[in-house]
């Protein structure tokens, strides 16, 4: 036997609230939201989601993160986003390319006469709350570590590129002369 949301609501220590509507539409699968995991970081909203029929669990935090538009802000995120899947067995992360949302998530599949237990289930969360927190407070401290872009440099007209190979073979060629 799968596992039921009946069961799945036994064994979690919390109230699971069927969501109004979301942005991500899982199918007709059950999802229900969990009440926030509170962190120093923030906070971690969950969905909960049962699939096929009942053999696959997946935990999945919503908006804990938004990348930076900052392009070298954005590539350190990804780094420490990549450093927490290499480090991190049970929670995993990603991020949306379109958007820049980043997202936690435990997978946990099911076997037809596994049982569920409230244990595993508190172990489930509170990996997500410690990773969750240990990379919101990397990503935050990256944030307000880099700073803001100076202003560009204005780009060089053809003009302005050609008095600098100008200046620069001017200086070879004369620099090579006054040494003789």
């Amino acid at each position: 036997m799968a596992i039921t949301v009946a069961r799945l609501k036994e064994a979690l220590p919390g109230i699971l609230v069927e969501p109004p509507g979301l942005r991500w539409n899982p199918g007709d699968t059950p999802f229900f939201y969990y009440p926030p995991l509170e962190t120093d970081w923030g906070q971690i909203r969950l969905l909960v989601h049962l699939q096929d029929e009942g053999r696959f669990l997946q935990f999945r935090s919503i908006d804990l993160f938004t990348l930076s538009e900052n392009q070298r802000v954005r590539e350190q995120h990804i780094e420490i986003l990549l450093a927490h899947n290499y480090r991190k067995k049970s929670v995993q992360f990603g991020y949306d390319p379109d958007d820049g949302e980043v997202c936690a998530y435990v997978d946990l599949p099911f076997l037809d006469n596994e049982e569920i237990s409230r244990r595993l289930m508190e172990r489930v969360l509170t990996s997500i709350r410690l990773s969750g927190s240990d990379l919101l407070r990397e990503l935050w401290q990256t944030e307000r570590a880099s700073p803001l872009p100076s202003e560009a440099p204005p780009k060089a007209g053809k003009e302005r590129g050609m008095a600098v190979l100008l200046r620069r073979a001017c200086r070879l060629v004369y620099g090579k002369l006054l040494e003789r």
